[in-house]
């Protein structure tokens, strides 16, 4: 797990603020998605939190980052504990950002049967590796589990080993 302390600004109704907070706890991830998933998917849940109302998050920088202990208890590792059907919207973005799940929308940017879905369909296809049949059908999909356990030999690519094998196809 991930203490990240973060700088910058975000506008409401064209109005720039600063935000600041030493306090925003995320899954580990590679270094090379932090910056994306600490101002896509971290910020917006902190400022939510912070009962900060904000169109859009303009500017944001990490200026620490401390590696901590993983704790269950921590609401940034709560997802672990639940089955993916019974996630909130802040589980998605956190399983999201521990698997570097991309398909799963950004905090908040719809509704939270469809974060569900795609988090469930992504983690299956892109973790598990298995193949989902069109129509896919979320409704009777049986209940999943992310197990840690069963992905500490799972490889995960930096933004640039994944480009290096996207160009080589």
């Amino acid at each position: 797990m991930l203490k990240i302390k973060v700088s910058g600004a975000y506008l409401k109704d064209g109005s720039s603020t600063d935000y600041e907070f030493d306090d925003i706890f995320i899954p580990d991830c590679p270094e090379e998605w932090r910056q994306l998933n600490v101002m896509k998917r971290a910020v917006p849940m902190r400022l939510t939190k912070a009962g900060k109302q904000f169109d859009f998050v303009r500017s944001c920088y990490v200026d620490a980052v401390k590696t901590l202990k993983d704790d269950t208890n921590n609401d940034a590792l709560a997802f672990k504990a639940k089955s993916i059907k019974d996630y909130t919207h802040e589980d998605c973005q956190n399983c999201a950002i521990s698997f570097q799940l991309l398909n799963v929308p950004i905090y908040r940017s719809g509704d939270l049967r469809e974060a569900r879905q795609k988090t469930y369909v992504a983690y299956l296809q892109t973790v598990l590796g298995k193949k989902i049949e069109q129509p896919f059908n979320y409704a009777v999909a049986p209940d999943v589990y992310v197990d840690s356990k069963k992905h500490t030999n799972i490889k995960m690519m930096s933004n640039t080993e994944l480009l290096n094998e996207i160009s080589e196809k």
